[in-house]
């Protein structure tokens, strides 16, 4: 493209951005002044509950003509040469081709920034949980794995009554082990050793963040990676993530890492580069499956391009032509501009035998961590292809099954073993239901990142201007929507409205990267000083309105997803006080009588041992009556223990309802 066609393209893609966020913030505003009800006040009650996603953003638009046309909008060509002279300018050509890629020691430099960022932000954040346990049914199934890798097996046998020790997303048919894929449980495991399980998942964030920064570096230089691995490490989401132990943060690392290599290796075509992309990507599928496919989908199409391009420029050479001639690729130029993508062969010129290694590089590794994942699922399912996952779908919660039409699908294959009311819980898959999904993940996305309005710009700006880099950087967007495709047939939106597609959030910061550079790039050839600041404006008053609350005109973002977690916590923390203060006869089994009404949280936690002083059971008597528990559980005191909610008041009770009547057993 030639610089005055990509000079052209970057104001259009600067007038489109403009004029769809104001399109975006009139709908959100005129839709919120409809649901305000009539009350005295005028703008006054308008900004009591603003929309902290749109409304803030209303004096950056207005302003943003003004400091616009202070420069000149359609380049250079309107200054005189006397100013052209005197206004600082950019050393980046029109045409966007990428600066070098930043000194070395700056670098590390700079990774150490922004892990140090990270981890501030993770610290920041579990600050307001110190000493609350976990609080979703997942993380203590995640618990449960690494403790069973702890203790050197990758399952343990269910008790002789299992249906006493039942547990959320623990499969407990004979072999009682979590139903989650072990990658997680792995990167767990010594942390949890340790005592401090948390301290994995920050970690996890302050790699991730460096990945993100080396990729930028890999991209455009150290420029772009400080600024998409800044924001990464202070994207709320992260943060928030970070502590809670799932399994995102641990994928977050494969996934990276294969990303940083797999750029790498298009670069140099080097095996060892291969080698790592493969197993960052192996271990990402360990972790979790779907996500890694999706995230690797395109790159996967674009590797095979590439190898192929690769192959035929040897042959060419071999056969005495010269490098893959443009023209070869016309057909490919039809769907992609070549702005955005450049023949693979251009600038790299590889052997047979290199192609051959970084075949072998990428494959190898994902071969050997499928035949690791057929042995896991073998051991505890009896089947290599049948996965502890899809075992505790079909045998407890059939109408979660992945897929439309999950409920109508689930009701056929109920079992006695279903649970009823968290089942009940899913929702009908329709293609309304999927897009209404897919909406709400994409603004949440963007909202648990940065925001709503400057990363739709940026979207814009990278999708109709594209940056030239060094590496296919529209792979960045394509990763977001095959992530955002993978998971359109599932019936829940997920956690925050978006914990499906949450490996989007450093895609988005490196979006933003790119849209920056190329922004501001153009803005100082431009003659455009103060474009830059109003730019930067929006990433300070997006951190503002999530990481701060003035009541009542707006509660920050983070606010609001810290409340939920400190409620879920807060419940957990209260039972275990109760129960450590009114359990006073050890060794203990305490039967849980749950309360029917509240599906989102469940008190049965063990260690998969099953030989803590303290044991939580479920209260069934019509399935294991008290006296066959006593009989079980000769050697402890049997607590019934009773938890109601009703409206803001408690119901709690604990009784005694057997001692014990002998001798210690030895498990």
């Amino acid at each position: 493209m030639s610089p005055a066609s990509s000079s052209r393209r970057l104001v259009q893609a600067q007038i489109a951005a403009y004029v769809l966020a104001w399109v975006v913030v009139l709908w959100c505003e005129f839709d919120r002044w409809d649901s305000i009800p009539p009350k005295p006040g005028g703008v006054l009650s308008w900004m009591i509950g603003m929309n902290q996603h749109t409304t803030p953003f209303i004096p950056l638009l207005v302003v943003a003509p003004l400091i616009w046309f202070r420069g000149t909008p359609l380049g250079k060509e309107g200054r005189d040469e006397g100013q052209r002279v005197s206004r600082p300018t950019s050393t980046v050509p029109a045409d966007d081709v990428p600066a070098p890629s930043g000194s070395l020691k700056s670098a590390v430099r700079l990774s150490v920034v922004v892990a140090a960022l990270s981890l501030g932000q993770s610290l920041f954040i579990g600050q307001f949980f110190v000493d609350m346990p976990p609080a979703v049914h997942d993380e203590y199934s995640y618990l449960f794995q690494a403790q069973t890798f702890l203790a050197g097996r990758l399952w343990f046998p269910s008790h002789e009554e299992p249906r006493l020790f039942d547990q959320m997303h623990v499969v407990n048919e004979g072999h009682f082990a979590s139903r989650y894929f072990p990658g997680a449980g792995l990167w767990m495991a010594p942390f949890v050793a340790l005592g401090h399980p948390y301290w994995g998942h920050w970690l996890a964030g302050a790699i991730t963040s460096v990945l993100v920064f080396w990729i930028g570096r890999e991209l455009h230089g150290n420029r772009l990676g400080f600024i998409a691995g800044s924001l990464t490490a202070l994207a709320p989401g992260m943060g928030m993530f970070s502590n809670l132990l799932l399994a995102h943060h641990p994928t977050l690392v494969g996934l990276f890492a294969f990303m940083l290599a797999f750029l790498r290796m298009l670069r140099t075509g080097s095996g060892i580069a291969a080698a790592t992309a493969g197993i960052g990507l192996t271990y990402a599928m360990l972790c979790r499956p779907a996500t890694a496919a999706g995230f690797a989908l395109p790159c996967g199409v674009y590797a095979a391009w590439w190898l192929v391009g690769q192959i035929r420029s040897v042959d060419d050479t071999e056969d005495g032509g010269s490098e893959m001639e443009d023209g070869e690729w016309r057909f490919v130029r039809l769907l992609w501009p070549s702005s955005i993508l450049h023949p693979p062969s251009s600038n790299l010129s590889v052997s047979k035998r290199q192609c051959a290694k970084v075949v072998c590089g990428l494959g190898l590794p994902l071969v050997i961590g499928f035949a690791a994942m057929f042995l896991f699922n073998r051991s505890i399912t009896g089947n290599g292809f049948y996965s502890p996952y899809q075992k505790f779908t079909d045998i407890y919660t059939p109408r979660h099954v992945y897929g439309f039409n999950n409920v109508v699908r689930g009701e056929q294959k109920l079992t006695p073993r279903v649970l009823d009311n968290y089942d009940r819980w899913a929702e009908n898959l329709t293609p309304a239901l999927a897009a209404q999904n897919v909406w709400k993940r994409h603004v949440a996305g963007w909202q648990w990142t940065l925001s709503v309005i400057p990363l739709l710009m940026a979207t814009v700006v990278v999708i109709v201007s594209p940056p030239r880099c060094r590496g296919p950087s529209w792979l960045i967007v394509a990763g977001i929507v095959s992530l955002h495709a993978f998971h359109i047939p599932y019936w829940f939106v997920g956690m925050f409205e978006f914990h499906y597609v949450f490996e989007t959030i450093p895609l988005w910061a490196l979006v933003f990267g790119l849209a920056t550079c190329r922004l501001v790039d153009a803005w100082n050839s431009a003659d455009q000083p103060l474009m830059p600041i109003w730019w930067w404006a929006t990433v300070a008053v997006s951190f503002v309105m999530t990481f701060t609350s003035f009541d009542p005109f707006w509660n920050g973002g983070l606010y609001r997803g810290l409340t939920q977690m400190v409620f879920a916590r807060g419940q957990h923390a209260e039972i275990q006080r109760y129960m450590s203060q009114a359990v006073t006869s050890r060794p203990a089994i305490v039967l849980v009588d749950a309360d029917p009404a509240d599906r989102h949280i469940d008190y049965v936690t063990n260690r998969p041992d099953l030989r803590s002083d303290l044991l939580l059971a479920r209260y069934i008597p019509d399935k294991v009556p008290i006296a066959r528990v006593r009989e079980l559980f000769p050697d402890r005191t049997v607590y019934v223990f009773r938890y109601r909610m009703r409206g803001f008041e408690k119901d709690v009770s604990l009784e005694i309802v057997g001692q014990p009547t002998g001798r210690p057993r030895r498990d």
